[in-house]
């Protein structure tokens, strides 16, 4: 069964590697809506130095833990 966990997405990304499968739906966010992404993020760090509780809700990330490993940087 899978349990839903809140996390926060320097959690999610840290020391990991993400394979998107081949029939998984293709990406489609252009440069516009990727810029508005990192600049929210940006945003969010700046207004965390001054207020511990501010967090960016990125909606549903689904992830599966595989066995392969692979050293990162």
């Amino acid at each position: 069964m899978i349990q839903p966990e809140f996390k926060s997405l320097i959690t999610i990304l840290n020391d990991k590697i993400f394979r998107i499968p081949e029939y998984q739906r293709h990406y489609s966010w252009q440069s516009k809506q990727r810029n508005d992404l990192f600049d929210d993020i940006k945003k969010l760090e700046t207004a965390q130095q001054k207020y511990d509780d501010r967090i960016h809700f990125m909606a549903t990330i689904v992830c599966l833990k595989t066995k392969d490993k692979q050293k990162v940087g």
